[in-house]
């Protein structure tokens, strides 16, 4: 049991930084664009 625990804690840190990273890299496209936007007008 606790070495199912450890392997599900694992994979929940790897998730949670993927969500972070990808959390980071859509506002950043989302800031790109509304930077584009503006130069566009």
């Amino acid at each position: 049991v606790c070495q199912y625990l450890q392997v599900f804690i694992t994979n929940f840190h790897y998730y949670m930084h993927q969500l972070r990273n990808l959390i980071t890299y859509a506002l950043l496209i989302a800031t790109t664009e509304k930077l584009m936007n503006k130069h566009q007008n």
